[in-house]
């Protein structure tokens, strides 16, 4: 809502966004508020008159200097007949003469899944040398992660971290079925606390993925919230649950990665991990192990 010139006048101008919209930044005017619009192959600025009561775009650029009319994105859903939940799927691709999804095409596939982080729907700038390599990159957005609210985010923690791990699971195997990616070519890049979702994964189906790549991964949530020295043990308790308590305690470890990596023995799976020497919230040693 809106004062115009008038002060005995109140007016309420209805701005309508054909994308997804946030506030750019105040521009002193009490005529003009700002608005940038980015999405995955371009970004653009738009200011909106409040006195006209008319939206324009003033400024638009690129993100991708090639032909971005070669890029696509979609957001499919699996389905529900054999699942208790739909799982959405971000699926970014570059194609030469067609938007329609790729078929059996080579993956890099990411997972986050924790604190109600909502999953940037969005392509990463850097995984367009990927894409760009004759890749299809595609997020699962697992519940724990916030992509649908917050029912979302608290069906997948703490006592209901299982959700998680089969959600990404049933995910692949969806694409996978539905001949979307080459079932022999898949990797997952994820860092933090998606590793738990990696290495869960890794113990339950050991040989699903081709290639993990972990940027400071945590595998361990069983000891390290046992380790009163540990920082986590305080501050992860409205994530994971309260490891004094027995049915958290066993909960906890039957996903924990560490305690069931004999589950991936004999796995071809590749792992690469990237670490930070002074880390104060990873442990490395366990990583390395």
């Amino acid at each position: 809502t809106f004062k115009n010139n008038s002060l005995r006048e109140l007016s309420v101008n209805k701005i309508t966004f054909d994308e997804k919209t946030t506030l750019y930044e105040n521009s002193f005017s009490d005529r003009v508020l700002l608005f940038l619009e980015r999405r995955t192959f371009y970004e653009k600025i738009l200011s909106f008159d409040l006195i006209e009561n008319t939206l324009k775009t003033e400024f638009e650029r690129p993100i991708i200097k090639s032909n971005n009319t070669k890029y696509f994105s979609k957001v499919i859903w699996t389905k529900k007949d054999s699942y208790d939940v739909s799982i959405p799927i971000s699926l970014f691709w570059k194609s030469e003469d067609t938007d329609e999804l790729p078929r059996r095409r080579k993956c890099i596939l990411s997972v986050y899944g924790a604190y109600g982080k909502n999953d940037n729907s969005d392509l990463d700038e850097i995984m367009l040398s990927i894409i760009d390599a004759g890749f299809i990159y595609a997020i699962v957005h697992v519940r724990g992660g916030g992509y649908l609210g917050g029912e979302w985010y608290r069906s997948g923690k703490a006592l209901n971290k299982w959700n998680s791990i089969r959600d990404f699971i049933e995910g692949v195997n969806y694409l996978r079925e539905n001949d979307v990616i080459d079932s022999k070519r898949l990797g997952l890049i994820t860092s933090s606390a998606g590793g738990i979702i990696a290495g869960a994964v890794l113990n339950e189906e050991k040989n699903l993925l081709q290639s993990i790549l972990l940027f400071s991964p945590f595998i361990n949530p069983y000891d390290t919230l046992q380790n009163p020295n540990d920082p986590l043990s305080k501050t992860e308790i409205a994530e994971w649950g309260d490891i004094r308590d027995p049915e958290v305690k066993a909960y906890i470890k039957s996903y924990s990665p560490m305690q069931n990596i004999e589950k991936a023995r004999d796995s071809n799976t590749v792992i690469v991990n990237i670490l930070g020497e002074k880390d104060p919230y990873i442990n490395n040693n366990e990583v390395i192990e």
